[in-house]
């Protein structure tokens, strides 16, 4: 009996200890996927050109929990939250950012966990309630204009929301303002081979009739920011200056004109 005893008793503990190598297995297998998928984000991640980060420290901000705000210069004609696009650090937007609050337009622009919008879908609502705002516009680069539609559709049913302007972009698949009296703005340019043009073309049609649109020719989709070329992206005839400052001129015309 005590050798059968034995017997059982030393399967449990091998039982137990081919449990705990797969475990450490399977933990460490996942473990390194993280790790491997993290450095493959820093890998891919657009940082602010040379010029930007220049930009960026000379100027003035407010750096709150997860968001920079840039305050308008002289009298705040209107408030703009901004998303970035997919995999590109804030710095790459301070001369939207930089231009709008010299048009008196106070700019928020978020900062993403692993610089993917996607994860602070809803920041939008909670900056309006920590800043206590009253009408705010929403913006997005690309994947950026995805997510602030979205949030867009939370600030308009709380009566929060002025309008909403996209950067080589086009609303969710859900998001529906065809109804709405809710201004649209669209900025897209000419040479952008990153934009999903069928799919732009396809969400006009859940763009309320008041939308506006502007086609930036020469532009490119790298030309929203300064972070260089995206790899993919046309090839653009204006240079990144130029294309900034027709975003700036129009986005600042929509907002002060629709007060």
């Amino acid at each position: 009996m005590d050798g059968m005893f034995f017997m059982l008793q030393k399967k449990g503990v091998e039982s137990m200890t081919r449990q705990r190598k797969w475990f450490y297995g399977i933990f460490g297998a996942l473990f390194a996927l993280i790790l491997l998928f993290y450095g493959l984000i820093i890998m891919f991640t657009y940082r602010g050109t040379p010029e930007a980060m220049e930009k960026w420290n000379k100027h003035s901000y407010v750096k709150k929990n997860q968001y920079y705000r840039f305050e308008a210069k002289g009298e705040e004609e209107a408030t703009l939250l901004f998303y970035t696009g997919a995999l590109v650090e804030p710095q790459a937007y301070v001369g939207i950012a930089e231009g709008l609050a010299q048009n008196g337009i106070t700019t928020y622009v978020i900062e993403s966990s692993l610089n993917l919008p996607i994860f602070e879908m809803g920041t939008m609502e909670s900056i309006v309630k920590e800043e206590k705002l009253d009408k705010v516009y929403v913006a997005g680069h690309s994947l950026g204009g995805v997510v602030a539609s979205l949030d867009a559709v939370t600030l308009q049913k709380e009566n929060h929301l002025a309008g909403v302007i996209l950067l080589a972009s086009y609303p969710d698949k859900s998001v529906d303002f065809s109804s709405s009296d809710i201004p649209v703005l669209s900025i897209v340019a000419s040479q952008d081979k990153i934009l999903n043009w069928e799919k732009y073309e396809a969400s006009k049609s859940r763009l309320s009739k008041s939308s506006e649109e502007l086609i930036i020719e020469g532009g490119n989709h790298s030309g929203f920011g300064m972070y260089g070329e995206q790899k993919g992206d046309g090839k653009a005839s204006i240079s990144n200056e130029e294309q900034q400052q027709k975003v700036i001129k129009k986005m600042t015309n929509f907002m002060t004109q629709l007060k």
